[in-house]
């Protein structure tokens, strides 16, 4: 019985190197809770996708919805401890956020109370970018709590942070985006939001499924994943598979589906992925079990833009 396990974003905390940015052009595509962005496709590695009348976005799986979008690669690279790959969370010590970085952008965003959110100029829908960026992110104390250079989930030279507030109420960030080389951009930043309804299951063969039930909104892009690399906080072990069903008028109607998603470069392994952009608000319910006879287990996510 294969054991293929799906290993979450890197992390690493502590000290991380400063930099000196120089200049760089940035559409900064930040959504407020819950509500979507226009997810314009990507450059140079960037999240591209096809809405097909809000049907799925393939990646890579091997059951898309009917009439499926073209599969989604959301590139991978090595991480090295203390390298720029690494995604760094919850530094506390670290300075460097009082004038940000020569040349950067700087903007204000909120996160929710113990909320945790992936921002990137690449691996999410509608991120963008041209040149070698960087994500720095602080706190309202002007210390530094997630940094990247080059994201752990892709082979290029785009930035991805997750992170997760660990404050009790909703508090403002400021988020710099710097170049490591000149010229950089235009670059397109986007942020997703994880619903704080995470499942988990294990099953011994295919005749089983975890189901759960979510109210969606029109035009949200959403993604479900089992895939820590490319959704934080999810977990794979073993083949799964997801699947997802949309209310109409009583009655659960498939929507969209995945086995093995082919997002972060393989790292992913036997862990899947959907990715849809919901045609109308209401509920949507999420069936997760193994894909084949053997055993598997899993977390699932769900991101909002």
């Amino acid at each position: 019985m294969n054991k293929n396990i799906s290993h979450p974003i890197g992390i690493r905390f502590g000290a991380a190197a400063m930099l000196v940015f120089v200049g760089c052009s940035l559409d900064i595509g930040i959504a407020r809770p819950w509500a979507s962005t226009s997810p314009d496709a990507g450059t140079n590695g960037g999240g591209s996708m096809a809405e097909g009348g809000g049907g799925a976005v393939g990646i890579g799986g091997s059951s898309m919805a009917e009439g499926g979008g073209g599969a989604v690669g959301i590139g991978g690279s090595s991480m090295a401890e203390g390298s720029g790959g690494a995604v760094g969370i919850g530094g506390s010590s670290v300075a460097g956020c009082v004038d940000g970085a020569a040349g950067a952008v700087k903007e204000t965003i909120s996160i929710g109370a113990e909320e945790t959110v992936m921002i990137g100029t690449t691996g999410l829908p509608g991120s963008a970018f041209k040149g070698d960026t960087s994500l720095r992110l602080c706190n309202f104390l002007d210390k530094q709590v997630a940094y990247n250079d080059d994201a752990a989930c892709n082979l290029n030279t785009g930035s991805l942070i997750s992170f997760t507030s660990p404050y009790g109420v909703s508090q403002d960030f400021v988020l710099w985006v710097g170049c490591i080389d000149t010229p950089c951009g235009p670059n397109a930043v986007r942020i997703a939001r994880r619903d704080p309804v995470v499942f988990s299951y294990a099953f011994q063969d295919a005749n089983s499924t975890a189901e759960q039930t979510y109210t969606l909104e029109a035009s949200q892009y959403i993604r479900v994943s089992t895939c820590g690399y490319a959704a934080d906080g999810a977990e794979a072990i073993g083949d799964t598979v997801l699947r997802l069903y949309r209310d109409v008028e009583g009655t659960w109607v498939y929507v969209a589906g995945n086995d093995n998603t082919s997002a972060c470069q393989g790292q992913c392994e036997l862990a899947s992925m959907i990715q849809y952009v919901v045609p109308a608000s209401g509920k949507y319910q999420v069936r997760a079990g193994c894909a084949t006879d053997e055993a598997c287990s899993g977390t699932v996510v769900l991101y909002r833009q």
